[in-house]
């Protein structure tokens, strides 16, 4: 009698287990059905034209200390929407990432900036400058409009102001790239 109940108990309880798991798959299969699931990756163009990084773990960005942005290390980045992607918009957002292991503490203390230019067509703009005071990812364009006729390019320069520098910044490495986000807007 003992091994009948026995048997029996392991019996019900592969059944309970089977029907649990039976139902989840099912629940799981419902809902995963009414997620609406759409997208297409081959709209975006994110082109880094001469590279995106300024300097590298391997082989550190040199700077002079210099007066204007236009002596500084560049990277540039171009973004646009697919041609064949008839009506479709986008917001991109522009960042500068600096490698916190290849860059030292010594050059983040406010001589280190950069600049953006923003150039479409011949046209070119300073659209922004500031000041690197950290080894966080930093926004430096954010909502950056974009369509099926527009095509926009970023140079973002990094360089040491030396009417403001002094003697840490000698032999102070710096390390960092440009990376870029588009999304699609209605």
């Amino acid at each position: 009698m003992k091994k009948s109940k026995i048997i029996g108990s392991i019996v019900g309880i592969v059944v309970f287990v089977a029907m649990i798991a039976g139902l989840t798959y099912a629940w799981f299969t419902w809902r995963s059905s009414n997620i609406p699931v759409a997208g297409n990756s081959n709209c975006f163009i994110i082109d880094y034209d001469i590279g995106q990084e300024i300097g590298s773990a391997s082989d550190k960005a040199s700077f002079d200390l210099v007066e204007s942005y236009d002596e500084g290390q560049a990277a540039i980045v171009t973004l646009s929407i697919n041609e064949k992607c008839v009506g479709m918009k986008g917001k991109g957002v522009l960042y500068l990432n600096t490698n916190s292991a290849a860059t030292d503490n010594a050059i983040i203390k406010g001589a280190l900036k950069y600049t953006i230019i923003k150039k479409v067509g011949d046209e070119s703009e300073e659209v922004g400058t500031g000041t690197i005071t950290t080894k966080n990812k930093l926004k430096l364009v954010d909502n950056i409009p974009l369509d099926t006729t527009s095509k926009v390019t970023y140079e973002v320069w990094v360089w040491i102001d030396g009417t403001i520098a002094d003697n840490t910044y000698y032999k102070a490495n710096y390390s960092g790239y440009i990376s870029a986000e588009v999304t699609q807007v209605e």
